[in-house]
């Protein structure tokens, strides 16, 4: 990853379940390239989604909506379903 803005975080999004729907286009292999504040955090990185809820996966671990994000990381970002 390149980062071409010193005060931004880049992180790399992998979309899944319903998210990749909202995406046309939205190639899996290649994930988002995002860039967000310095000092964004989850519940940021949900914004730039428009989701309410969801959760942000990195290395197999549920991040909270306070945690802030580091430069590189790659991100899972998975929406709930329910119904019945």
């Amino acid at each position: 990853m390149e980062f071409l803005c010193d005060d931004c975080v880049k992180v790399k999004v992998e979309l899944f379940g319903l998210l990749q729907e909202r995406f046309p286009g939205y190639d899996a292999e290649q994930g988002l390239s995002i860039d967000l504040p310095e000092e964004a955090t989850v519940a940021d990185l949900f914004s730039h989604f428009n989701l309410e809820t969801g959760v942000a996966i990195v290395n197999h671990v549920a991040l909270k909506a306070d945690d802030r994000l580091e430069k590189g990381t790659c991100i899972s970002l998975v929406v709930m379903v329910s119904g019945g």
